[in-house]
C-alpha cells in the first residue's frame, strides 16, 4: 500500500492559520492566563516566541484581527464583539423638530452673542463710575 499524501493541513497546526500565526495565538493565550489583570503581557509572550515585544505589538492586532474574521461572535453568549457599531435610538416624523421625511431632527440654536466694541464697554464702565460717585455723595 502507497503512504498517504500529506495534506496542506499539515503544515498548518490549526485550521486558517499558518505555524506563525498558530503560535502567537498560544503564546497570547498563555501570556493572558498568567497575567493578573486579564491583559496580555507581551513581555511573556516574547519569552514564548523568541520574538521581540515590538514585533509582537506589531503582528498581534493583525492576527487577532484575523481571527476576528474567521469566527465573528454570535452574541449568544451575552457578550458582542467591541467592533459592533452602537445602535441609534430611531426617531419617528413625529419627533419634535424632525422633516416629514424623516430625516434627523434638526437642532434650534440660539445665535452667538456678539462682544460689545470697545468704545462701548469703556462708556458704560465711564456710566457705572459716575453712577457710584454720586451715591457716595
Amino acid at each position: 500500500m502507497p503512504p498517504k499524501k500529506e495534506s496542506a493541513a499539515a503544515d498548518a497546526p490549526m485550521e486558517g492559520f499558518d505555524a506563525k500565526e498558530t503560535k502567537l495565538i498560544a503564546a497570547a493565550f498563555i501570556a493572558t492566563i498568567a497575567s493578573k489583570d486579564g491583559k496580555i503581557d507581551f513581555g511573556l509572550m516574547a519569552k514564548l516566541t523568541g520574538n521581540t515585544e515590538g514585533t509582537l505589538k506589531k503582528y498581534w492586532p493583525k492576527t487577532k484581527a484575523k481571527i476576528a474574521g474567521l469566527y465573528p461572535s454570535s452574541g449568544a453568549d451575552g457578550e458582542g464583539s467591541k467592533a459592533e457599531p452602537k445602535k441609534r435610538k430611531a426617531t419617528t416624523p413625529t419627533d419634535e423638530g424632525s422633516d416629514a421625511e424623516g430625516d434627523a431632527p434638526q437642532v434650534k440654536r440660539k445665535p452667538k452673542a456678539k462682544p460689545a466694541p470697545k468704545k462701548a464697554k469703556a462708556a458704560k464702565k465711564a456710566k457705572v463710575e459716575e453712577a457710584s460717585d454720586d451715591e457716595e455723595e
